[in-house]
């Protein structure tokens, strides 16, 4: 029986070193074995559905981590691979991926030459590194393939819900469905179904979170609100339903390590990257499971969590809390925007070393202008902001992120957590200090970036302009 490690986003959620497959390492064709079980060199496969223009969606398998997006990286080299600049008239490719229309529209101004200022400006900091790396390979690969190929890509978005919905729910319990995002599916499927009949001409690959990759009626998940027992269907469903079963594919995506092959029908795959029909395998072990492939890489999810924008010491980055929470507006305010409100107390008294309590306690604060994250996080009183999530082992992910990643965090196994903490604090005051400062050199003001460059170019001996080199490097040498 094969088993399935699960990952965070099979619950229904969405960085990369460039991996360029040159174009004399396989053929498309993708050599199956003899009971078509399965195929290796996933990528492959994958970019022949799409040039023989199915709709192909692959699963966005865990929102911001560098394995997955890397995943997407793999087929869109090998498309671009496909396509020959040799060849007569371009191949178009709409790449439509899990966000806005207006983000999506800044992403492509980015990955075709532009500057990231529109981009950040939209989304940071409610962004990851991963996110901007991940970008970042985006417009290396566009570069790649502008000089070795005639695959012409256009990226899309088409997450927001200014459509009259056309949508079947079916409330299992009787109850009124209270949530917006029951609706998103629906809203969604309507824009993408039309911009494809609009553009018979693109090939269509999907890249977005593996719940709306789910064919048949589904338990519909709640965002706002609470649905109960409420099933209705996801993107999948309703194209597949529009264009027909057999042209729209779904793709799963499974990092597993090699022992999982074993006494399977698919043991002769044991040290390689295969995909499968969702018939050829045993899926009784799996949460979710309708799905036409399974992409199973023969390795396991780099597991070091995503890294997040809001814990950024930046200037900018502060003055941003600091200027949305001016603007709180405590009438009418549900539960879920009091919790967003708070967060951001949390995270401004994180980065500045305060503790304000209430909104207009941080839009009174005024002293920014001679701020310097490096001297926060050097500081006593940091030390102890990062002791307290280190005292409470259920704040390990939190660190994580931090860069804090040396040491038992199992801290209720310690007898004595503050010497042991004090024995680790300086080689991960070092790490997250080095992390931080890519976050800084991303998203802080023109003064910091320079700081931010000259402290990362004399950590790692490395020198460069682009901040996802360092989080390469970062994650190859972290401790």
């Amino acid at each position: 029986m094969l088993h399935f490690r699960i990952f965070p986003a099979q619950s229904f959620l969405t960085i990369a070193l460039i991996c360029a497959v040159s174009s004399s390492g396989f053929a498309i064709s993708s050599v199956p074995p003899a009971d078509s079980t399965y195929y290796r060199n996933p990528e492959s496969f994958i970019a022949k559905k799409v040039l023989e223009g199915n709709i192909v969606m692959l699963a966005d398998a865990s929102h911001h981590y560098f394995d997955v997006y890397n995943s997407l990286l793999k087929v869109l080299y090998r498309l671009a691979d496909e396509v020959p600049q040799s060849q007569k008239t371009p191949t178009k490719l709409s790449v439509i991926l899990e966000m806005s229309p207006g983000d999506a529209r800044a992403l492509e101004n980015y990955v075709t030459g532009g500057t990231l200022d529109e981009l950040l400006k939209r989304v940071a900091p409610n962004l990851f590194y991963e996110d901007l790396e991940y970008y970042s390979n985006l417009r290396k690969f566009y570069e790649y393939s502008a000089e070795k190929s005639n695959l012409k890509i256009h990226i899309n978005g088409f997450e927001s819900l200014d459509a009259e919905p056309s949508f079947e729910i079916i409330k299992a319990t009787g109850r009124q469905i209270d949530s917006i995002s029951m609706l998103r599916d629906s809203i969604l499927s309507l824009k993408v179904i039309k911009y494809i009949k609009d553009n018979p001409d693109s090939k269509t690959l999907i890249f977005y979170g593996g719940g709306h990759l789910l064919k048949g009626l589904s338990h519909k998940r709640a965002t706002f609100g609470t649905c109960g027992d409420c099933l209705g269907y996801y993107m999948a469903d309703y194209l597949k339903r529009d264009f027909g079963e057999e042209y729209v594919l779904t793709f799963d995506q499974r990092w597993l390590p090699p022992e999982y092959f074993r006494g399977t029908n698919l043991a002769e795959a044991e040290f390689s990257d295969i995909v499968a029909p969702a018939s050829s395998i045993d899926t009784s072990q799996l949460k979710y499971t309708e799905y036409d492939y399974f992409v199973l890489w023969n390795e396991t999810l780099d597991n070091m969590p995503p890294h997040r924008f809001d814990i950024v010491f930046s200037r900018k980055s502060a003055e941003k809390y600091r200027l949305t929470l001016e603007n709180y507006d405590s009438t009418g305010q549900n539960e879920n925007t009091k919790l967003y409100y708070n967060s951001l107390i949390y995270f401004f008294n994180l980065i500045t070393c305060n503790d304000f309590t209430l909104p207009k306690e941080v839009a009174g604060y005024k002293d920014l202008g001679s701020y310097l994250g490096i001297e926060v996080m050097m500081s006593d009183c940091f030390k102890k902001r990062i002791y307290e999530l280190y005292a409470h082992s259920k704040s390990k992910k939190l660190l994580n992120m931090f860069g804090f990643i040396s040491g038992d965090l199992e801290t209720s196994q310690v007898s004595d957590t503050l010497k042991k903490f004090n024995e680790i604090w300086d080689v991960n005051l070092r790490q997250i200090i080095f992390l931080n400062q890519i976050g800084v050199m991303w998203f802080g003001y023109p003064d910091e970036q320079k700081r931010a460059r000259e402290y990362l170019f004399k950590y790692s001996g490395l020198d460069s302009g682009d901040p996802a080199d360092y989080l390469r490097w970062y994650r190859i040498n972290k401790n």
